[in-house]
């Protein structure tokens, strides 16, 4: 009788190391705690010493964002020690020892990222019912589409200064080749045949156009076309809209010769513009036009 009551004794001694192993687990297992970020979040995060707490963002923590800078400092870093590595998106708070007379210490972690500011009031508190050890920050659904947009807005912002930086370097370049071109037809020969045929376009209000082609000067292999353009409205200017060079060949069909030209976009009333088409193709000496469209109608000259 004696045995049993023994045996009795040790098993409940047992359940009641295993009862209070178990009470211990749930009194020091991690929890978490999330919490909804606003523009301006501000909590109140408590720290038992010894232990850690973890702050964890919904995006990385990257220092080199330039525009949307991120930073985190603690106000004091006597008592509490923070942790952060780039590339991450976590902070990682500490008291730096584990003394009784840190009760009730604090201090401030303010923290700027994508645009949001965090203000964090950290307490040492050796009450462990009040210990979470991983504070996720979290993002609602329509702050998820707002920081998306704002991605994308600076994504597309980004692409537009890419390209305006990359067309100015093609600018550039172009300009350096043109200047050398320049540099080589001017070491070569250069010949010119006479056009002096002109064409002068009415318009139903008496207004005239006078489209006149002076010369073709070779250098090289380019042909330029001298060309002057009157507007002899005293009332209105002419909009120049497009001027073609072309070839007319056997069977009576037109050919379009590749031209490049510094056509202004309009012509004020009573002025003349002495005009070049360029072109790397040979200009034969006949069965040519020249065609100048403006918004009031069209002018050719032939020759």
């Amino acid at each position: 009788m004696r045995l049993n009551k023994l045996i009795l004794l040790f098993l409940l001694a047992i359940v009641s190391q295993i009862s209070h192993a178990s009470s211990l687990n749930e009194t020091f297992m991690p929890k978490t705690r999330p919490i909804m970020i606003k523009a301006i979040t501000q909590e109140v995060i408590n720290i038992t010493p010894g232990r850690s707490v973890k702050i964890i963002f919904p995006w990385v923590l990257d220092k080199s964002d330039s525009s949307l800078p991120y930073y985190a400092r603690l106000s004091s870093d006597n008592i509490f020690q923070m942790e952060e590595k780039e590339g991450q998106n976590s902070i990682l708070l500490y008291t730096k020892a584990i003394a009784k007379n840190l009760q009730g210490e604090y201090t401030e972690l303010s923290v700027s990222s994508h645009g949001y500011h965090f203000t964090f009031t950290i307490i040492a508190d050796f009450n462990y019912k009040r210990h979470y050890s991983n504070i996720v920050l979290k993002l609602s659904d329509a702050e998820k589409m707002r920081l998306l947009e704002d991605e994308k807005q600076r994504f597309t912002e980004s692409l537009k200064n890419e390209r305006k930086e990359m067309m100015k370097e093609i600018d550039s370049r172009a300009e350096i080749l043109a200047l050398k071109k320049v540099g080589e037809l001017s070491k070569g020969s250069n010949s010119s045949t006479n056009i002096k045929e002109e064409t002068i376009k009415e318009f139903d209000n008496g207004d005239e156009l006078v489209l006149y082609i002076n010369k073709i000067s070779q250098y090289g292999s380019f042909s330029i076309l001298s060309v002057e353009i009157e507007n002899r409205s005293s009332v209105k200017p002419i909009y120049l809209e497009d001027i073609k060079l072309l070839n007319t060949i056997e069977g009576g069909t037109n050919k379009l010769i590749h031209t490049a030209s510094d056509l202004p976009p309009k012509l004020q009333v009573r002025q003349t513009f002495e005009a070049v088409v360029v072109t790397k193709e040979p200009i034969p000496d006949a069965s040519m036009s020249l065609q100048l469209t403006t918004d009031r109608g069209s002018a050719e000259v032939t020759w």
